[in-house]
């Protein structure tokens, strides 16, 4: 399993339907909305054995916008990351995608993100 930075993961490229995903993964083990604010919510599929979360946006006509990957085994751009110190992963990620880091850490969780590129880990 490979996540491709601004592609997708495996085949689920960015961009895809809901029907599209269906067809390709089957029927998602959970499927909820996610309430950021009054006017729109994103819905989201969870497909639990292969531990994705996907997200599709109204705003988007309903397309795919967002990936979460908990699978250890996964790899990104074909590195696999979970052996690696932070700093390195951080330092891998500012050279190839050109971009500086932002980190926000919420006490239980710290989040690194690169917002011109819509990652985040």
């Amino acid at each position: 399993m490979n996540i491709t930075i601004g592609k997708g993961y495996d085949s689920i490229a960015f961009g895809l339907t809901e029907k599209q995903v269906i067809e390709q993964l089957g029927q998602a083990d959970k499927i909820y909305d996610l309430e950021y604010d009054e006017a729109e919510n994103d819905i989201c599929f969870e497909y639990h054995a292969i531990q994705v979360s996907l997200n599709f946006s109204p705003s988007e006509n309903n397309r795919l916008i967002w990936i979460a990957v908990k699978d250890r085994n996964c790899k990104i751009n074909g590195e696999y990351l979970w052996s690696k110190d932070k700093a390195d992963i951080i330092q891998l990620f500012e050279d190839k995608l050109q971009s500086q880091h932002v980190s926000d850490d919420n006490g239980s969780l710290e989040s690194i993100g690169f917002e011109d590129h819509g990652l985040e880990f």
